[in-house]
């Protein structure tokens, strides 16, 4: 195992769980009782929320049961697979490795609020802007869709570059 790609890999999760996990906290403090909060000429919203489904509440009716296996054991599993998996892989290129360990923090932090806000996680974000809005989110989430975009981008160069 490779000493600098660890410290990658830790210091990428650790900076994802840790700013994910403040900005939650300041949010159930600030925002749990206040009216919504519009910044930048209206394109972003402050408004708290509670999610106890998945990604845009998907799941959030199936029973209890069923949501704490599949989004607490279930992605606590795959989570740890993926660390797992970071650690030992000897083909991902820097690039993936931060993707991946941004996917992993952002899946850890609301694994967390899982844990400790009795099956929900803590959503306070939401951008409008020309007519259009996105779904309630939060700093994981931004982690999570960073990470993706980003080993796309990995993925396609090294397609690319295999193709030459």
């Amino acid at each position: 195992m490779n000493t600098i790609k660890t410290i990658l890999i830790l210091c990428t999760l650790t900076m994802c769980i840790g700013c994910d996990q403040a900005t939650k906290h300041f949010a159930k403090d600030t925002f749990a009782s206040s009216s919504p909060i519009t910044l930048f000429k209206g394109v972003v919203h402050i408004v708290y929320a509670e999610n106890s489904g998945g990604m845009l509440s998907l799941g959030e009716s199936l029973s209890d049961g069923m949501k704490f296996w599949l989004l607490t054991v279930f992605t606590g599993f795959a989570l740890v697979g993926l660390v797992v998996f970071l650690l030992f892989s000897q083909r991902l290129n820097a690039t993936q490795i931060i993707a991946l360990s941004l996917v992993a923090g952002g899946g850890f932090g609301n694994l967390i609020d899982r844990m400790v806000n009795g099956g929900r996680v803590i959503d306070f974000i939401t951008i409008r802007f020309a007519g259009m809005h996105s779904g309630i989110f939060n700093l994981a989430d931004v982690a999570i869709t960073t990470g993706v975009f980003l080993m796309l981008l990995a993925t396609h160069r090294q397609r690319e570059k295999a193709a030459t």
